[in-house]
């Protein structure tokens, strides 16, 4: 016998679902000048050799950060012979931080194209694995409404700049007729979600929108949606 999900666990799985892990690197560098110092020598060395293949595409700014690093290295070997001030080396610090943090910039793009690979591409470049996780913005969702043949459509409201605006939002609902999606329009209404009724129960229907600004003009049909209308 199959028994039913409460509510409250139908809406666990479903935030669980929405949840989206991003892998990204960071640079982990020691606090101690010189470690620091060996560690983004060793960074540079392994592009330039490039043994793993992830950096065919290399970075732009392998020379400048290569003579940065040699400018650090003479730094302090000034200093432990009294011809440098500690101004002196952190000033190359600050210059070879410049072009860690453009690296950065680099490998995180490489690990945000490819995820599945963005662990090992990040430890293939001795950083250090991260991961961020964000809420993914649902398009098109549906509840199912009291009664038979019963469903609100909620659209995700249109944003410019990131901020919420005004808008105009049009539905659709259909049903497959030989493998082909038959669509039934909907009046435009001026909020994010909309009640239909009267919709055929027990067979797959689908639902899509699309939204319009006075700025940006009307957006494409969002990927379609599917349930059984109960």
């Amino acid at each position: 016998m199959n028994k039913k999900l409460p509510e409250k666990e139908i809406r666990m799985i479903i935030l669980e679902a929405l949840v989206i892990q991003t892998i990204r690197g960071k640079l982990g560098m020691s606090r101690k000048i010189v470690l620091y110092k060996d560690k983004s020598i060793n960074m540079h060395a392994v592009q330039v050799a490039n043994l793993s293949g992830y950096f065919t595409d290399a970075f732009d700014g392998l020379d400048l950060w290569d003579e940065r690093n040699e400018a650090l290295a003479k730094a302090l070997k000034d200093q432990m012979k009294g011809l440098a001030s500690v101004a002196d080396v952190a000033y190359a610090k600050g210059e070879v931080q410049k072009s860690l943090n453009l690296f950065m910039n680099y490998l995180n793009e490489l690990a945000y194209n490819d995820q599945e690979k963005a662990v090992s591409i990040i430890e293939a470049a001795l950083c250090v694995v991260i991961a961020f996780y964000t809420r993914k913005i649902i398009d098109l969702k549906y509840q199912k409404g009291f009664g038979t043949g019963i469903i609100k459509l909620i659209s995700a409201a249109v944003k410019e700049d990131g901020k919420r605006v005004l808008g105009t939002y049009e539905f659709q609902y259909g049903y497959k007729e030989n493998g082909v999606i038959i669509w039934v329009n909907v009046d435009s209404v001026s909020k994010n979600s909309i009640i239909l009724k009267g919709l055929k129960t027990g067979v797959q229907t689908y639902f899509r929108k699309r939204s319009s600004t006075s700025k940006s003009g009307m957006s494409k049909w969002c990927e379609p949606i599917c349930t059984d209308v109960e």
